[in-house]
């Protein structure tokens, strides 16, 4: 078994460990602290995590067998984190998750209706992400009460032209991996020859498959890019034996590596990996255990990039109902870094848009993270974005893009996560419906607009711009319901397109919809930064010549960063 250690990875140690939300409305996170497996590499040591009081109360009250008598211990804690190993699920899963779990938890005469009426109450559950996350680790610690402890073994010593038996077992519809074997097993139902290289191949939870060579791997529909596997490199070993580490959860195998040997290990945040049409845009030589994270961008409304200082740390896909998922996806962030210093840029799409091509811009020359990675997209009506500062002379920088052939979109975007020591995000790749074709250009250039005079011009401002129409509503975005200083505003055309300035966040208070022919805007600045402040016209009593009207259309440009926000209006 491996020694108390303290490992680098953190999974989530700012959210509840069984439901993986960051905060709640009405329920405190209560910390723990005390020796327990890492939940991404297993390794032991002393562990600091935090849980929902809700939860701990719901688990106390339908996992009986786990917590005896209501009590429930740091140890008890542990061993059904493990089991529940709760999944950051995307929106629109409810559906499907409650149908089969709710009606076994809860007693209701749902079995009694039509499908699709079950179906459509089901749907509404989406806006509860919470919910749906804490019910899959109720039903999961359930489960694992009646099997052994979680553990560390290790195998037999191993030659190449052994024979390695496996069994299975299934849970959520998928096989796992619940035994490796060197002598058949009853029920076994398959078998690898030793070769050069073990590949595994793991989602989320558990092991799902070995294999014992890559045209295996690819037969079995993994992809050749090595996205869905990580290897052992048996010939490397040192040693004509080898022996391998397997952490067991008491059900399914959730780690496998070389004793000897060090090996990356991969794991994904999510149940739908991409598809066949897989691409790197920025990769670094990944270490020890790597996480990535998934999002589907089929279907979405807009995306948010959250920025701090000159990187793109994170991505938000929004959807309808979501608005739950951000304020989490907004709280883990805020818990890591201080809120001062990120900054949170809306990009919405219009009706019909989707993502057409996804860049990453860097300082070429330069290692990562230094290189100030930021994510750029491009629409499917030649709109583009840039998730990080807009510099005023481009050619410092450096571009890769993928473009899907003929009329293809991106279906989805992964990245590694980032850790405490690297605040941005690497090994980026995508999916797309078609293939694609790379190029080496900036997809999103800026508008030869001067930045304000503060800061870096080549890093220090964020850029977003909009049009404006007679028929054009503003909300106002502010930290508080007064109005004052504005962080951003949303624009909805006539048409219900939406275009975002600034930064608009659905954690903060967003204004009723003002008409712009009664709107009047001004810059100013306090002795610490820049600001923009929006007001109805009839509201302003002193100094009107001190404010703008906005003219019924034209353009309006944002600039936002730590020293502030600028407005622009060009006419």
């Amino acid at each position: 078994m491996p020694r108390a250690t303290i490992c680098g990875c953190r999974r989530g140690e700012d959210a509840c460990l069984f439901c993986s939300f960051a905060e709640s409305d009405d329920y405190a996170l209560k910390k723990h602290k005390g020796q327990m497996y890492c939940l991404r590499c297993y390794k032991i040591g002393t562990r600091t995590f935090f849980i929902h009081t809700r939860c701990t109360a719901v688990l106390k009250q339908y996992c009986p067998l786990v917590f005896k008598g209501g009590k429930v211990s740091f140890r008890d804690l542990c061993r059904a984190a493990i089991s529940a190993r709760p999944l950051v699920r995307s929106e629109g899963e409810a559906s499907n998750l409650f149908t089969a779990k709710l009606q076994k938890l809860f007693i209701c005469p749902f079995g009694k209706l039509p499908p699709e009426i079950v179906k459509e109450i089901y749907s509404y559950l989406d806006q509860f992400p919470e919910l749906v996350s804490l019910t899959y680790a109720i039903s999961a610690v359930a489960q694992y009460a009646m099997f052994p402890k979680p553990s560390w073994t290790e195998t037999n010593s191993l030659r190449i032209g052994m024979i390695l038996y496996l069994t299975f077992s299934k849970y959520e519809g998928r096989d796992y991996l619940a035994g490796i074997h060197t002598n058949p097993p009853p029920r076994w139902r398959k078998s690898i020859p030793l070769r050069d290289q073990l590949l595994i191949r793991r989602d989320h939870f558990a092991i799902l498959n070995l294999y014992g060579t890559r045209k295996e791997a690819e037969t079995d529909g993994v992809a050749s890019q090595s996205t869905f596997y990580h290897t052992i490199d048996l010939r490397n070993a040192g040693t004509n034996e080898v022996k391998f580490q397997v952490f067991s959860d008491g059900r399914f195998l959730r780690m496998l590596v070389s004793k000897r040997t060090l090996s990356d290990v991969m794991e994904w945040n999510t149940l739908s990996l991409p598809g066949p049409n897989t691409y790197w845009l920025f990769e670094r030589p990944p270490s020890g255990f790597t996480r990535y994270e998934y999002h589907d961008m089929r279907d979405i409304s807009g995306l948010t990039g959250a920025v701090l200082g000159s990187r793109t740390i994170g991505l938000f896909c929004h959807r309808p109902l979501s608005e739950t998922a951000f304020k989490s996806f907004t709280s883990g962030l805020k818990r890591k870094y201080p809120e001062s210093n990120l900054i949170f840029l809306y990009f919405p799409l219009h009706q019909g848009e989707k993502i057409h091509a996804v860049a990453v811009r860097r300082i070429p020359g330069v290692r990562f993270p230094t290189n100030h990675p930021v994510i750029q997209v491009a629409t499917s009506l030649q709109r583009t974005y840039s998730f990080g500062p807009q510099p005023q002379n481009e050619d410092y920088f450096q571009y890769e893009a993928l473009h899907p052939i003929s009329n293809g979109y991106i279906q989805s975007l992964f990245h590694l996560a980032p850790s405490d020591s690297v605040a941005a995000l690497s090994n980026i790749g995508i999916s797309a419906s078609n293939p694609c074709q790379r190029t080496l250009f900036n997809i999103s250039p800026g508008e030869s607009l001067p930045c304000p005079d503060l800061g870096s011009p080549e890093e220090g401002w964020c850029f977003s711009k909009s049009h404006l129409e007679p028929d054009t509503m503003i909300e106002v975005c502010s930290d508080n319901t007064s109005v004052n200083h504005c962080s951003g505003v949303l624009l909805t055309h006539s048409n219900g397109d939406r275009e975002a300035l600034g930064q608009v966040r659905f954690d903060k208070h967003l204004s009723e919809k003002w008409d712009i022919r009664d709107c009047v805007v001004r810059n100013g600045m306090t002795q610490k930064a820049l600001f923009v402040e929006f007001r109805k016209r009839s509201d302003v009593v002193l100094d009107i010549n001190k404010w703008y009207d906005l003219p019924r259309e034209g353009k309006l440009v944002w600039w936002c960063g730590p020293n502030g926000d600028q407005i622009g209006i060009l006419r």
